[in-house]
């Protein structure tokens, strides 16, 4: 019999956390590079905003916690999910063009 290990919180928020992180960064690097950037620099700026974003991202659990799915409207989870993500998504933009 295979027993599963379960992750403990800590770890869980870090892997949300590199994998928001990773996916902000490749896009991010994507259009600079398809902009004309290098490569090496588009890294280095696309990876402060994106770690950003990736502990921004973590803010979404209380909102999962706050809004159980199975007592609560589905207009009402949508409309949190759509607004927190546009105030992350803002937030994102925001601190790139302070950045860059």
């Amino acid at each position: 019999m295979q027993t599963r290990k379960t992750l403990s919180r800590g770890a869980l928020a870090l892997y949300a956390v590199g994998a928001v992180t990773a996916a902000a960064t490749a896009s991010s690097v994507f259009f600079m590079w398809a902009r004309g950037a290098a490569a090496a620099p588009s890294i280095a700026a696309a990876l402060p905003p994106a770690l950003l974003l990736g502990f921004i991202a973590l803010a979404s659990r209380f909102i999962c916690n706050a809004l159980p799915l199975r007592n609560t409207a589905r207009a009402s989870i949508a409309i949190a999910h759509v607004g927190t993500a546009a105030a992350a998504s803002g937030l994102w933009v925001l601190t790139w063009k302070s950045w860059v």
